[in-house]
């Protein structure tokens, strides 16, 4: 089967997949406790004004009805209004995912730029110094919650060294935001020139980043250096060892290609789980991304909304994994489609 063929069908089997997940959540959001009518009406409300509410709602059919009507809705690329903002629910997650993709896709970067190399340099000088310190930050960040080490990083960083900016959000309070061109702060203002708004998101981006790669970069360090040792002890390495073939390329070209395999597995599942929204990051730094409008929604049980961005989150996963799918034909020839 050739990749194209393969890439097709992975897309083609989306579509199960996205049914299977749209049915579970109509379901659970729907039978949770609560009623989102009581959300938007006064004490003083006649039974008569809450009946016309939840029929303007779609509320007072039954539930296999509403399911039926939403997902015609889907399948027209609609996905309702929000009842918490009152706009389009794809309009704002949109508008919102620019700034979760932003910090996720930064945040994951850097912990695979330190990650991986200390991963393999705890593997190489195993019990050294360097080893020591790998498996003592390892220890620490998978022990720390994330949302101790944010408050913590604000308190240390922010309010005490005044190093960072508050957490605010994205950008200052008396900055302007870039013109809009493809919804990254840092991207947008490199391309506009904006180098004022360049340096304030840039600012604001550093603190909830650095929050977010400690908490990935752990897990990441310890995986790649256990896969690291699994390789280096494996008998094609001893084989070439005893052709003479030098360290730095048994290390870099040998052993390191094949131990990306498993961290890959790893950074992919990481990446789509933090697609779907750092609920905690973005809460705890003001950041305007899907997490926190997810977390907002499900407070005032937005139906629309929370189904929404659990559809978003679903693609996003397969669309990661897929990724990942083609990048182990490139770094492992053995795999074929």
């Amino acid at each position: 089967m050739r990749l194209w063929q393969y890439v097709l069908k992975r897309l083609l089997q989306l579509l199960p997949v996205l049914f299977g997940v749209s049915i579970i959540i109509f379901i659970i959001s729907h039978v949770l406790p609560g009623d989102p009518v009581y959300l938007f009406v006064g004490l003083d409300t006649t039974p008569e004004e809450i009946a016309a509410i939840r029929a303007r709602m779609g509320l007072d059919k039954q539930l296999h009805e509403q399911y039926i009507i939403w997902l015609k809705d889907v399948m027209r690329g609609d996905l309702g209004e929000s009842w918490f903002t009152s706009e389009s629910v794809a309009e704002d997650l949109m508008r919102r995912f620019p700034a979760t993709f932003e910090l996720t896709t930064v945040a994951l970067l850097v912990a695979i730029a330190l990650g991986v190399p200390l991963g393999v340099l705890s593997a190489v000088y195993r019990n050294s110094w360097i080893d020591n310190l790998s498996r003592s930050i390892t220890l620490i960040g998978v022990s720390v919650p994330s949302f101790w080490l944010g408050l913590l990083l604000i308190y240390v960083l922010f309010f005490l060294l005044r190093i960072f900016p508050p957490p605010s959000g994205r950008i200052g309070l008396l900055v302007s935001p870039p013109e809009r061109i493809t919804g990254l702060y840092l991207v947008d203002s490199l391309l506009t020139g904006n180098w004022k708004t360049l340096s304030s998101s840039a600012q604001h981006l550093a603190l909830p980043v650095l929050t977010q790669a400690l908490v990935t970069l752990a897990p990441i360090t310890r995986l790649m250096r256990s896969s690291m040792l699994e390789v280096l002890g494996s008998e094609y390495i001893q084989a070439a060892r005893a052709n003479g073939v030098p360290d730095r390329q048994i290390y870099f070209r040998d052993a390191l290609r094949n131990a990306l395999l498993a961290p890959l597995t790893f950074v992919a599942l990481v990446y789509g789980n933090l697609l779907g929204g750092s609920v905690v990051i973005e809460r705890i730094f003001s950041w305007p991304g899907i997490g926190r409008y997810a977390l907002e929604s499900i407070v005032v049980k937005d139906y629309n909304a929370v189904q929404g961005f659990v559809l978003l989150a679903a693609v996003l996963y397969v669309l990661v994994f897929l990724i990942v799918d083609i990048l182990y034909f490139v770094i492992d020839p053995r795999i074929t489609a």
